[in-house]
């Protein structure tokens, strides 16, 4: 669990009910722990200090249903494809180690668009998944959004 994280998306409409975009962000896992880890062959106890920190560059599209008269609240799910960055950081005592890797992913999303005068707000749901690669496990991790969106006009 934790509370860090932030993200930026770029969304176009290309129907009125369809649209495509990109979305940007960074997640951050922190845990200590004193627990029995195997690391590289040797078991190790002590008090570690292991942090994630996972930056998701996905293309998406969103489908905006039309199930409710209510225009002032729009239901929509979408699916985002696209690379993980992955850093793993393991301290324990005086010595660390921390390693990178891009991860092939996608992230299935549900949420809804509360209209306000001048925008709407946001809320959804994203389950991001992060496949097995460079020797790190498949990654996993569900994310609750809120956000403000806007209309860029030229």
């Amino acid at each position: 669990m934790s509370w860090r994280g932030i993200g930026l998306d770029f969304a176009s409409f290309v129907k009125p009910d369809l649209a495509v975009g990109l979305a940007f962000g960074r997640n951050v896992f922190f845990d200590n722990t004193t627990k029995t880890i195997n690391f590289k062959g040797v078991d190790i106890t002590g008090n570690q200090d292991r942090s994630l920190n996972v930056w998701p560059v996905l293309a998406n599209v969103r489908w905006f249903p039309k199930i409710t008269s209510n225009r002032d609240i729009q239901p929509y799910i979408g699916a985002h494809i696209g690379g993980y960055i992955i850093e793993r950081y393991i301290g324990i005592g005086l010595t660390a180690t921390q390693d990178t890797n891009f991860h092939f992913g996608m992230a299935p999303e549900i949420g809804a668009f509360f209209q306000l005068p001048y925008g709407a707000f946001f809320l959804n749901a994203r389950y991001n998944m992060a496949f097995a690669a460079g020797g790190v496990p498949f990654q996993r991790f569900l994310g609750f959004n809120l956000g403000y969106a806007w209309e860029f006009r030229h």
